[in-house]
């Protein structure tokens, strides 16, 4: 039985991104939208804490839908 709107044979890729500022209601399993377009969702937020310098970064993870993202590759003649 398959529930909403559940992909399970779906590719998708992780990506990391650092926020050095506050991302004040970000949550988990919020959807990531680029410039109006859902491109994928939020899997975990973390704290990582560099003992070293006393920084502190938040560290989110998405899990991108890669059949709504294309990579254009260019070539430059010179």
């Amino acid at each position: 039985m398959i529930f909403g709107h559940i992909q399970f044979l779906t590719p998708t890729r992780k990506a990391v991104v650092v926020f050095q500022d506050s991302i004040n209601g970000l949550s988990v399993g919020a959807p990531v939208n680029f410039r109006g377009v859902k491109v994928g969702t939020v899997k975990s937020i973390s704290l990582c804490f560099d003992a070293l310098t006393h920084d502190a970064y938040i560290v989110v993870t998405l899990i991108l839908t890669p059949d709504k993202i294309r990579i254009i590759k260019r070539v430059l003649f010179i």
